[in-house]
């Protein structure tokens, strides 16, 4: 009998379709077992509504416990093709990628640092430490997708399949359907289509293999350097460890000697300033990037036309026009670096241009100084003139 009337129970209930995505989002985040697998990261909501410049609405912003963004998405079939729905993820990871933490901590109105800030209490670490490693991953565009259906397509399950096996993305489908019993009550029904893939899981291809007479690649160039303001000893030194053969080859003597001020002065600013800068090696400078900074623009620590130089360099399309700013800014410059050639490279960067700066006397130590005096008369009209750079586009936003 017990049976029967649970078959009895069962037959009564009655599906209830969802009107809008607005309420398929509410029912996810009402029972966030329905979005997330068993077994997955638990996930705090940042913001129900998070919206991004270019892009619209990214559904809701939530930070798993493992520091990784995630962006719930919630649509119904009807009325988002499979297309459609792909599209705006990637799109969505276009425009995150040149986005700071601070970008969309400010985007999310302080509420994505306070959740790092008691992430970080709850897993007893620190609150830097957190933030960094979250800015890490968005650089290197390692996000989270979930994207909740009321019926999933099969375009829409090879396309997502698609997107999160080649990129760096973790895509996962949850199709959810609801039902309501005698008393109205919800009957959530969730079936995990799509579990996306860990990065370190996804199966790329191997690369070719390297022919046997190539040598191993090189380390990151600047690695001495960053390590040398990370050890926590007072006491280590602020030049780096002596080369190896290798790193010195004897057929290139100038350009070893110009890389050696470069490690040596780099390390000398970081070491002065560890938490306001964070460096990265792009390949063709040591880059200097301040907190709060799109990577796109940044001091740079230049080797090129046989010596050492400094620059602001502006590498994409959203912080070109802070141009306007460093183009006066040379004239200042001129005076406070007299013995330098301080100019204008409009070339820099398919035309985005930087400010270069080339002084006479290339002893680290006078490399360091002038870094630093860069830093500290051009920062402050950099900030603000990329917080009013930021501001137009999310205002117009807000009045749409």
């Amino acid at each position: 009998m017990g049976n029967l009337g649970h078959a009895a129970r069962i037959q009564r209930l009655r599906p209830a379709r969802f009107q809008t995505a607005v309420e398929l989002g509410d029912c996810c985040l009402g029972y966030p077992d329905t979005v997330f697998a068993e077994g997955e990261a638990a996930f705090r909501v940042v913001k129900k509504i998070f919206v991004l410049p270019g892009v619209g609405s990214l559904g809701a912003l939530a930070l798993s416990s493992d520091g990784r963004l995630t962006f719930i998405l919630s649509a119904l079939a009807r009325e988002q093709s499979s297309h459609t729905l792909s599209g705006q993820i990637v799109a969505s990871s276009a425009a995150l990628s040149s986005c700071s933490i601070s970008d969309l901590d400010h985007l999310a109105d302080g509420q994505l640092f306070r959740a790092l800030d008691q992430q970080a209490k709850e897993d007893q670490r620190t609150s830097t430490q957190l933030r960094a490693e979250c800015s890490q991953a968005l650089e290197d565009r390692a996000i989270d997708f979930v994207v909740a259906m009321d019926e999933c397509s099969d375009a829409l399950v090879n396309s997502l399949r698609f997107l999160d096996e080649v990129a760096p993305l973790r895509i996962q489908l949850v199709e959810v359907a609801r039902f309501f019993d005698d008393d109205d009550t919800h009957v959530i029904v969730p079936r995990v289509i799509l579990r996306g893939l860990a990065p370190e899981q996804t199966s790329a291809a191997p690369p070719d293999p390297a022919p046997r007479d190539t040598p191993p690649p090189p380390p990151s160039r600047y690695a001495r350097a960053a390590r040398v303001t990370t050890t926590g000893d007072a006491a280590a030194p602020a030049s780096p460890a002596p080369p190896s053969p290798a790193d010195a080859p004897a057929s290139d003597d100038a350009a070893h000697q110009i890389h050696q001020r470069t490690l040596a002065a780099l390390a000398a600013v970081l070491e002065r300033k560890p938490e306001q800068l964070r460096v990265f090696d792009d390949g063709r400078c040591a880059c200097l990037a301040r907190d709060g900074w799109p990577r796109h623009l940044h001091y740079a620590f230049v080797e090129d036309n046989g010596t050492n130089a400094l620059a602001i360099n502006l590498e994409n399309d959203f912080v070109r026009p802070l141009a306007n700013v460093l183009i006066p800014m040379t004239k200042e410059l001129s005076d406070i670096f007299p013995a330098a050639t301080v100019l204008w490279d409009p070339t820099w960067s398919k035309n985005r241009g930087r400010l270069a700066i080339r002084p006479n006397d290339v002893d680290p130590a006078t490399l360091a100084q002038a870094m630093l005096t860069l830093i500290e008369r051009s920062a402050p009209q950099l900030d603000a003139a990329l917080n009013s750079l930021r501001k137009p586009a999310w205002a117009r936003l807000d009045r749409n």
